[in-house]
């Protein structure tokens, strides 16, 4: 099962293949639903909104499939939707993920355009509420999570920092990622990183690149064909 990052859609996994073959859309917020026919852009709802309709793609594949277990690949903010869906459960029981690949994943959020920054001057002033409680009606009908993958955010103060009971945690990241914040100590505790320059020095992949370059899709790829080991 594939997972797109925030602001994309499905159609990021067309070249993958095997394990990944599912590719599911989630997350659409109240201006994509409206212009859906046009805008497919998904990952903009809240991240706790996308974790449920993760949790339900995952039963609906199980029950369309026969399988016990899934393997999932995320980019970006969508391992964090997968891992809330993990940890914190609509359903009751965490859905059944044997592996989560996490490609550029959003641990400890973004530094893009210094939003995180502009954020901790603001707190230190005491005006991030105030600004928040006029900003947040006017981003959620185009982007709720946009907010949420920003550095220090208070959701991702709230993210649990332990992996998953049972759950196979592996991290692709490449150190010419550009977006995702650098996770050290962020991260749930228990995973396994892999750097793509590790792998293949030459490599300049940055985050929007991740799911179409052929050395992540094949480090992804061989990952959920070893299981468990």
């Amino acid at each position: 099962m594939a997972v797109y990052d925030l602001g994309s859609s499905a159609a990021e996994w067309a070249d993958w293949a095997g394990p990944c073959a599912v590719a599911v859309e989630y997350g659409a917020g109240p201006v994509t639903r409206v212009l859906g026919f046009a805008v497919r852009v998904g990952g903009v709802a809240s991240i706790e909104e996308s974790a449920a309709e993760i949790e339900a793609e995952i039963a609906a594949i199980l029950d369309r499939t026969g399988a016990d277990v899934v393997d999932v690949v995320a980019r970006g903010s969508g391992a964090l939707v997968v891992h809330h869906a993990l940890t914190r459960p609509v359903r009751g029981a965490p859905p059944p993920v044997r592996t989560l690949v996490s490609l550029g994943p959003f641990w400890a959020g973004t530094e893009v355009l210094g939003l995180a920054a502009v954020a901790d001057l603001n707190r230190r002033i005491g005006i991030y509420d105030a600004l928040a409680a006029v900003e947040r009606p006017l981003v959620a009908p185009f982007c709720v999570s946009c907010g949420q993958v920003v550095a220090r955010s208070t959701f991702l103060r709230s993210v649990s920092a332990a992996t998953a009971a049972g759950v196979r945690y592996v991290d692709i990241v490449s150190a010419t990622d550009g977006i995702a914040a650098p996770a050290a100590g962020a991260a749930p505790r228990g995973r396994q990183v892999v750097v793509v320059q590790d792998v293949d020095p030459t490599s300049t992949v940055d985050h929007g690149g991740l799911a179409g370059d052929a050395v992540v899709r094949r480090l992804a790829i061989d990952v959920t064909r070893n299981g468990d080991r």
